[in-house]
């Protein structure tokens, strides 16, 4: 599969938009952008560097995505998950801690 996406890739680098080809290869770029645009919407990192009991995320994410949390040594960690609107979720845990939160 990689190699085709490269050959197609290939394509849109070389051809011009006279060509059956240099259509597909136009409307295939502008629609792999529109995937990029799309996944980059799907996930969001959150990164509390500054140790806290209760971290409050701002995602912008448009929905109640899962959450995972890790310390700063990638252990998992539990917390209470609040979700506060569509786009920001608090979470409380029981000692002041620094990490990362994953939202999918």
């Amino acid at each position: 599969m990689a190699d085709v996406i490269t050959d197609i890739l290939k394509l849109v680098k070389s051809s011009d938009d006279s060509t059956d080809k240099g259509k597909l290869a136009k409307d295939f770029s502008e629609n792999m952008q529109k995937i990029d645009d799309f996944a980059g919407k799907q996930a969001y990192v959150h990164t509390q560097s500054v140790p806290s009991a209760t971290w409050t995320i701002n995602h912008n994410l448009g929905r109640k995505p899962s959450v995972t949390i890790v310390d700063s040594s990638e252990k998992v960690v539990f917390g209470d998950i609040t979700y506060v609107t569509d786009n920001q979720l608090t979470v409380s845990f029981s000692a002041a801690f620094g990490g990362k939160a994953y939202l999918n």
